[in-house]
């Protein structure tokens, strides 16, 4: 009988230690609430150096580097533009009035791309976007010009 008593306590002071030990709801939902509100911030601080790190600005010499060499192609394209359009001029081929079409839409695209350039130099905003998009338009323009072909004299 007294080891049965005696068992009993035991088990309630357990079984009691283990009930108050336990997380009621409420306080499981409390601390979800605080753990998603830590992730929240630290994506969104994750975010915001991501997306400072993408708008820095470009260095004096970085830029100077990448204006001379998209001067260079720009006026490598306008060369190619001129004698593309002579050489149509000369060949007096049915399709001439659609190719000098094409020729002056290649010309626009790179007057625009000269444009673009020049607009960057004043504003100067996401250095890293606009190199990308600036050097991909720069090498279809590039291909554009480099695979036009004018038809021989007939």
């Amino acid at each position: 009988m007294k080891k049965t008593r005696i068992l009993m306590v035991i088990l309630s002071i357990l079984s009691m230690g283990l009930f108050t030990r336990c997380d009621t709801n409420k306080e499981k939902t409390e601390a979800a609430e605080v753990n998603l509100k830590d992730a929240e911030n630290e994506f969104s601080d994750a975010k915001s150096k991501e997306t400072s790190d993408s708008m820095k600005l470009v260095s004096v010499e970085e830029w100077a580097l990448f204006k001379q060499a998209t001067e260079s192609k720009i006026q490598a394209h306008e060369i190619r533009i001129a004698f593309l359009k002579k050489s149509l001029k000369e060949s007096q081929s049915k399709s001439t009035k659609d190719q000098l079409l094409q020729i002056d839409e290649l010309e626009q695209r790179n007057k625009s791309l000269r444009e673009r350039m020049e607009t960057y130099e004043k504003v100067q905003s996401d250095w890293i976007s606009f190199k990308t998009e600036f050097g991909k338009d720069m090498d279809q323009l590039g291909t554009s010009v480099k695979n036009f072909t004018i038809p021989s004299k007939k």
